[in-house]
C-alpha cells in the first residue's frame, strides 16, 4: 500500500510540473490530460467501491440470526 501511495504522489508531482510548464498554446492538450487523469481517478474509485460492496455483501451473508 505505501508503494501505491508513493507512485500516486510521484504522478501528482509530474502532473503539477506539466501544468506549470504548459504554455498558452498547449491548453487543448492540457485539457485532454485532465480528462485522462479524471478518468483514471474514476476508474480507481469504481474499483474501490466494487471491492467494498463485495466485502460488505460477503460479511452480511455470514450473519446468522438464531
Amino acid at each position: 500500500m505505501p508503494d501505491d501511495l508513493a507512485a500516486l504522489w510521484a504522478l501528482a508531482g509530474c502532473l503539477r510540473a506539466r501544468i506549470r510548464s504548459a504554455g498558452r498554446e498547449e491548453t487543448g492538450g492540457l485539457s485532454l490530460e485532465w480528462v485522462a487523469v479524471i478518468l483514471g481517478i474514476l476508474t480507481i474509485a469504481g474499483i474501490v467501491v466494487a471491492i467494498v460492496v463485495q466485502k460488505a455483501t460477503s460479511a452480511a451473508n455470514k450473519i446468522q440470526i438464531p
